[in-house]
């Protein structure tokens, strides 16, 4: 969740930023609102941000099934992890090889814990949509960085002044652009920029994720929530330790 809000934060403060100019120009024969951009988008900051969060909440999964797995079995392999799979029978398959390497075909908790990831979690594409894109985006960030799109920059509240001294809002609220662009108004004459207003925009996975076109941040925020349910949903398996406590 910090890497989360770390993110939240460098996109505001980048919107916040001095990251732009606004100017009125003569275009093609009339007054234009001309946006300058003159720093670049942080797309490489926010990717790495995005693939710490990615791994961290992968990481959560496995860490909690591994110990699950120890401490009701006493036993976990170099492979042991968290699984999830396209299909339902492939996770299902995959859970009872790593079980028959490690002779827990046959064990109550390991049965109980393989039940739960097939049947209540449904750690697998149709099932937990969501646990799959974390474990495909997870992956994917490993040999490449998952850099977002910027979608849109939204400008508001740019106000102009005319030689008479009136102030006026330009006459397209908001501006949407995606680069410096300009912006042509029915207003003629001498005018000056009073205010260039405040920008805002989200950022959505690009193409070729999982979650290609979604906005990051709720995203992250929904997968966040499921790896959640998750570990409520082990800590409701009632497991019993491998080793009694007294």
């Amino acid at each position: 969740m910090k890497h989360i809000h770390d993110l939240n934060n460098l996109v505001v403060s980048f919107c916040e930023s001095d990251f732009y100019s606004v100017a009125v120009k003569q275009y093609k024969g009339t007054n234009c609102v001309c946006i300058q951009f003159f720093r670049g988008l942080p797309k490489i900051d926010a990717a790495l941000i995005i693939g710490d969060a990615l791994h961290n909440l992968r990481s959560a999964l496995d860490i909690m099934y591994c110990r699950a797995l120890y401490s009701t079995t006493g036993a976990t392999g170099r492979f042991t992890k968290f699984p999830i799979f396209d299909e339902r029978q492939e996770l299902i398959n995959a859970v009872n090889g790593g079980f028959k390497k490690l002779s827990l075909l046959d064990d109550p908790s390991a049965i109980k814990i393989r039940d739960v990831v097939a049947d209540v979690i449904k750690a697998y594409a149709t099932g937990n949509p969501t646990l799959w894109a974390l474990n495909e985006m997870s992956i994917m960030d490993k040999h490449q960085l998952l850099v977002p799109t910027f979608k849109l920059m939204r400008f508001t509240d740019i106000s102009l002044q005319d030689d008479a001294g009136n102030v006026f809002l330009a006459d397209r609220q908001p501006y949407y652009t995606e680069e410096s662009c300009p912006f042509q108004i029915e207003r003629k004459g001498n005018l000056t920029v009073k205010d260039k207003g405040r920008a805002a925009t989200r950022i959505i996975f690009s193409v070729g994720t999982p979650c290609s076109g979604d906005p990051v941040i709720p995203t992250l925020d929904w997968i966040a929530k499921e790896v959640t349910h998750t570990i409520d949903a082990f800590e409701g398996l009632a497991l019993h330790p491998f080793v009694d406590v007294e």
